[in-house]
């Protein structure tokens, strides 16, 4: 009896644990495949992502990649339901080589903050 008590106090307090990431405060763009979200590059290090389908949240993300190009093909894998810090980034651009980065911020999109030259 005391064992199954003991088991029934253990599954509870490992519950919270075990329970889904928490959803952010921001922007909840889903990018677990390429159809689901639209990218573009909105400065050196940033880019726009916004969903393809559902409701029309747009942010800004800012990665560690160095230098993307306003002419670049970006995509953007989910790791959970909505684009957050840590998710990888790719970038290719035309007769140069490709990066690999991750995002470190996801805010809300401003129109008008786009870097000279990417707008």
């Amino acid at each position: 009896m005391r064992v199954a008590m003991l088991l029934a106090a253990l599954s509870v307090a490992a519950t919270p644990a075990l329970a889904a990431p928490e959803q952010p405060s921001g922007p909840c763009v889903r990018a677990s495949n390429s159809n689901q979200y639209n990218v573009h590059a909105i400065g050196r290090h940033d880019i726009w992502i916004a969903n393809a389908v559902g409701p029309a949240q747009a942010a800004r993300a800012t990665t560690t990649c160095i230098h993307i190009r306003p002419d670049s093909i970006i995509g953007v894998q989910s790791r959970f339901q909505c684009v957050t810090q840590g998710d990888p980034v790719s970038v290719n651009t035309l007769g140069m080589g490709g990066e690999r980065c991750r995002i470190t911020r996801v805010t809300p999109f401003v129109t008008g903050s786009e870097e000279e030259g990417y707008r």
